[in-house]
């Protein structure tokens, strides 16, 4: 019985000094892999700095250029505005996996809900058809970072488009004066259980599908913004919720206290 149970607990430790050992590679290789991406993006910096500069004489001839220049530079310059955009929010997304500090975000003051999510369905949506935008009786101010918020709903509008029913909607729903939901509604039947179950990272609709990182992004940077995910089914809907924030100080209040 001694030897039985002296063969157990080395068998135990065997196993748990096997677990300790693959949880540090994976780790490491996480570790690795965002220092990878950090330095990318580093990079990618230099790059559109030079484009800023190249567009610099064609921004101080705007004037002279034809009409159709005029619309090329325009939208060059929106792309580079975008681009730069997008390294900036990487990088603030990439430090928040490290121990460099907390996600930050460029916090807005946006006076209408309802014409926030109109812009954002204009940017995102090729065919209006796609996607039916249903504003909110009572449309209500906030004090949101219009990259991130437009980012997670075009990932909860792509996700509504690949795996759902059509027709899709985006309601904009307000509680009160404290709260503006963005639902993306598809007519999916799925289960409650299973949606929810989505939310976890790597977690697979079918064995030929990509693992479900979006949903679970979705839900921590909501989280960061002082909001959350929130999920119903039949019909599918993930509607996510954002403080109507009066001002920054406002903000800054819910997020630290």
């Amino acid at each position: 019985n001694l030897y039985a149970g002296s063969s157990a607990i080395l068998l135990a430790l065997n196993i748990l000094f096997i677990l300790y050992r693959e949880i540090r590679r994976k780790v490491r290789e996480q570790q690795e892999r965002l220092f990878i991406l950090q330095t990318l993006t580093h990079e990618l910096r230099t790059p559109v700095a030079s484009m800023k500069l190249n567009l610099e004489p064609f921004r101080r001839n705007f004037d002279h250029l034809a009409p159709e220049s005029q619309k090329a530079f325009l939208r060059m310059t929106e792309g580079v505005r975008r681009l730069n955009h997008v390294i900036k929010a990487s990088s603030q997304y990439l430090q928040s996996h490290t121990e460099e500090g907390q996600m930050r975000f460029q916090m807005d003051s946006i006076h209408s809900a309802n014409e926030l999510a109109a812009y954002m369905v204009e940017d995102f949506v090729i065919d209006d058809n796609d996607l039916e935008l249903i504003p909110a009786s009572q449309d209500l101010s906030m004090h949101v970072d219009v990259y991130w918020l437009s980012m997670c709903l075009k990932n909860l509008y792509k996700n509504a488009q690949k795996y759902g029913v059509d027709p899709i909607q985006l309601k904009v729903i307000t509680k009160g004066r404290k709260e503006v939901g963005f639902a993306v509604v598809d007519q999916g039947q799925i289960e409650l259980n299973t949606l929810k179950g989505f939310l976890n990272p790597f977690q697979r609709q079918s064995k030929e599908e990509g693992l479900g990182l979006g949903l679970s992004l979705v839900s921590r940077i909501a989280k960061k913004m002082g909001g959350r995910l929130e999920v119903k089914a039949m019909p599918t809907t993930f509607c996510l919720w954002m403080p109507a924030f009066e001002s920054k100080e406002d903000y800054d209040e819910i997020i630290t206290g």
